[in-house]
């Protein structure tokens, strides 16, 4: 099962500030979020995040990048959609 938080702006560009507990409130036991995106969308990242080296391939055939942070104890992991500006 996948955790998609799926936005549609009024606008043509969707700007999305996240933290590891809003990431791990919107996930369900896997603690795993996925953000997609389009070209222009941008995405802030507060707190401490790693981002790991490789580049993933979803199911959906999308590319992602991989951060991770911990928030009360728990892993999260967010996969961030490569169209996506992270800023």
């Amino acid at each position: 099962m996948l955790n998609v938080e799926h936005q549609e702006p009024e606008r043509d560009e969707l700007e999305f500030v996240l933290d590891a507990a809003t990431a791990l409130d919107m996930t369900d036991e896997s603690n795993v979020l996925y953000v997609q995106g389009a070209a222009g969308d941008q995405l802030t990242l507060l707190g401490s995040w790693r981002k790991d080296a490789a580049s993933h391939r979803g199911e959906d055939g999308r590319t992602y990048h991989l951060y991770t942070a911990k928030s009360g104890g728990e892993d999260v992991a967010v996969y961030v959609d490569q169209d996506i500006t992270l800023i």
